[in-house]
C-alpha cells in the first residue's frame, strides 16, 4: 500500500491521478469534469482529504501502474533503513515546539492519517533517522504536554520521546518503562504518587517520602557540543509553521504530560468593542480554585473519571496588560485588544473554549456574572445546559510549566538560534501584514458607510460584538435568528433564553458513577491478576 507521506502531496500527484483516471475521479467528486486548478486554492489539510478520497476509489494496482517510476525509486533501500537499531544508543529528551494550528487537522495523530502536527513531527524524526523508520509513537514513548484541537495554535508545546544519540557511553539498551512515582520529582516539594504496597505496612515515612523505595536515578549530562543538533535535524524536515525551539535531556521517569506543574492558555477576543469588561472580570474570579467543571467543558467519560480540576489564575488582559477594574487610569478604548489568560494544572475537553463562550455571554450583557457560580453548582445543575462554544482558531496554548529540577533549560546551537530568530521574525511580520490588511479594510468600510449614510440602527449594544454573533451561530437554536438581507446571511438575537433556564443532560451524574465503578473494578481485577 502506498502511503501519503511518501508522495509528499506534490501537485504532480494530482495531475497524474486526474490524467490516468478522469472518469473514476469525476464520479468520486460528483463533478462533470475534474479541474486541476480547483485544488491549487485548497488549504493543505483540505488537499489531503481530497487525495484520500481519490485513493479510496482506486486499487493498489492502479496506483502502482500510475506511479511506476516513483515506486521504483522509493523501493531502493537507503542506508538509514538498513540501520541496526539494536546496536544504537538512545536517550530520553524533551523538545519545545511552536506551531500555527490553523493549517492542520489538530495536534494528535488520527487513525486516518490526517495532516496533524504529531504526524509531521514523527515523520521528521523518522526522516532524520532519530527513530526507527517504522516506529510508532508508543514505541518511543512519545508524549505531549497538552492536546490542542483543530485550528488551535501553540507557542510552547512540549514533547518527550526517545531518540538516537551520539553518546556511546549510554550504550544500546531497551527503552525503560517510566515509574509513575517519579513523574513529579520530590525535590520539587511535591509528593509523588506511589504504587499500592503489597504488605500491610506503609512504605512511607512521616514526611511522605518513600523510605525503602528505589531512589530516582540522576540524569546523565552529556556535553552538548558532542550531541546531535536535534533542533536543526528536525526543523529542516518540517513546514515553516511548525518550529522546534529547543531540546533538553530528561531522565527516564520524565513525562511531558504527567510531569507538568501548570498549563497556560490564552484566548484572543480581539477588539474590546462594546463588551462589558468589568462584568467579564468579575466572572473570571469565580473560576479560580478547585471546582467540578462538568458544566464548563464538553462532557466525555471515555478517558476521565472526574470533572474536578484546579484553576490557579484566570484574568483578562488589555493590550497585553492585566486588567484591573479598580484602576481608572488604565488606558483602554474600543480598539484595545482583549484577551483571556487561564492557568491551571490540567484542563478538560473544550474547557477553555466553554469559558470563553460564557464570558462572551456575560460581556454581551446577555447573562449575569453569577452564571459561573450557578454552573459550578453541580447539585443545581448535575448536567451541562445547552450553549455553544467559542471558535478554536482564537485559542493559544501558550506554554507548559515544569519545575527546574524536573526539566532543565532548553538548549539549541548557535546556528539554530540565528536561523529560528530570522525565520520566526519573518513569520511574525507576515502575520502583522495580514492584520494590517484587515485593519485597512475595516477603515475603508467605515469610510464607505459614512459616504453612503448607511443606517446604523442606533448606538452599538454589548451583544453586537462580532465574536458574540460568531459564537452564537455555531449552534442555531431558538435563541438566535439568521435572516437574509440584500442576499446576505445575517444574524440577530431573537427570543434569547437564559442558559440556566435551558434543558440539561440529567443522566450525566448516573453515567459518571457507573464509569467510576467500572474503573474501580478494572483496577481491582488488575491487582489480583498481578498477584
Amino acid at each position: 500500500m502506498i502511503t501519503l507521506s511518501l508522495l509528499h502531496l506534490r501537485m504532480c500527484f494530482l495531475y497524474k491521478l486526474v490524467d490516468c483516471f478522469p472518469e473514476r475521479l469525476e464520479c468520486c467528486f460528483k463533478m462533470g469534469r475534474v479541474d486541476i486548478a480547483y485544488f491549487y486554492n485548497l488549504p493543505r489539510a483540505e488537499l489531503l482529504r481530497h487525495i484520500q478520497q481519490m485513493l479510496a476509489v482506486l486499487t493498489d494496482e492502479q496506483i502502482e501502474t500510475c506511479f511506476a517510476k516513483e515506486i521504483k525509486k522509493l523501493g531502493k533501500p537507503s542506508s538509514r533503513s538498513l540501520m541496526d537499531w539494536s546496536t544504537i544508543p538512545l536517550r530520553h529528551i524533551a523538545i519545545q515546539v511552536c506551531y500555527d494550528g490553523t493549517e492542520y487537522a489538530g495536534l494528535a495523530q488520527q487513525p486516518n492519517r490526517e495532516y496533524t502536527i504529531e504526524e509531521l513531527l514523527l515523520n521528521a524524526l523518522r526522516g532524520a533517522a532519530l527513530i526507527p523508520q517504522h516506529a510508532e509513537a508508543s514505541d518511543v514513548h512519545f508524549e505531549r504536554s497538552g492536546r490542542t484541537d483543530r485550528g488551535v495554535s501553540a507557542a510552547g508545546q512540549v514533547f518527550s520521546f526517545y531518540v538516537r544519540t551520539n553518546n556511546k557511553g549510554m550504550g544500546p539498551q531497551p527503552i525503560p518503562a517510566p515509574d509513575p512515582r517519579f513523574y513529579r520529582d520530590r525535590r520539587d516539594g511535591l509528593t509523588p504518587p506511589a504504587k499500592p504496597s503489597d504488605s500491610a505496612t506503609d512504605d512511607r515515612g512521616a514526611d511522605g517520602d518513600l523510605v525503602n523505595a528505589e531512589k530516582e536515578p540522576e540524569l546523565k549530562q552529556v556535553p552538548q557540543e558532542q550531541e546531535i543538533d536535534y533542533v536543526s535535524a528536525i526543523n529542516m524536515r518540517l513546514p515553516e509553521t511548525i518550529r522546534v525551539l529547543g531540546w533538553a535531556p530528561v531522565d527516564k521517569n520524565f513525562s511531558a504530560r504527567h510531569s507538568t506543574s501548570s498549563r497556560r492558555y490564552v484566548y484572543m477576543f480581539g477588539e474590546v468593542g462594546s463588551l462589558n469588561i468589568r462584568r467579564m472580570a468579575e466572572a473570571c474570579t469565580k473560576l479560580v480554585g478547585f471546582h467540578d467543571f462538568r458544566n464548563i467543558c464538553k462532557p466525555s467519560l471515555d478517558s476521565i473519571k472526574t470533572f474536578e480540576r484546579v484553576i490557579f489564575s484566570c484574568f483578562l488582559e488589555i493590550d497585553g496588560q492585566p486588567y484591573d477594574c479598580e484602576n481608572d487610569r488604565m488606558a483602554m478604548n474600543e480598539n484595545s485588544t482583549l484577551s483571556l489568560v487561564v492557568c491551571g494544572s490540567a484542563f478538560l475537553y473544550h474547557q477553555i473554549r466553554c469559558i470563553a463562550s460564557l464570558l462572551l455571554h456575560i460581556g454581551a450583557e446577555l447573562e449575569p456574572p453569577s452564571l459561573i457560580s450557578d454552573l459550578l453548582n453541580v447539585e443545581q445543575f448535575p448536567g451541562k445546559p445547552d450553549y455553544p462554544i467559542a471558535p478554536g482558531e482564537l485559542l493559544l496554548f501558550e506554554r507548559a510549566e515544569y519545575t527546574p529540577t524536573r526539566l532543565p533549560k532548553f538548549y539549541l546551537s548557535g546556528p539554530s538560534y540565528r536561523f529560528l530568530t530570522k525565520n520566526i521574525r519573518f513569520l511574525q511580520s507576515k502575520a502583522l501584514a495580514r492584520a494590517r490588511v484587515y485593519g485597512v479594510a475595516l477603515s475603508l468600510l467605515s469610510e464607505a458607510r459614512t459616504c453612503q449614510s448607511v443606517s446604523s440602527g442606533g448606538p452599538p449594544r454589548a451583544c453586537d460584538h462580532p465574536l458574540v454573533g460568531i459564537t452564537m451561530t455555531h449552534k442555531i437554536t431558538d435563541l438566535c435568528e439568521v435572516y437574509i438581507e440584500g442576499g446576505l446571511s445575517l444574524f440577530k438575537l431573537e427570543k434569547y433564553r437564559r442558559i440556566t433556564n435551558r434543558s440539561f443532560d440529567g443522566t450525566l451524574e448516573h453515567r459518571l458513577r457507573e464509569r467510576q465503578k467500572e474503573l474501580a473494578m478494572y483496577k481491582e481485577n488488575k491487582k489480583h491478576g498481578e498477584q
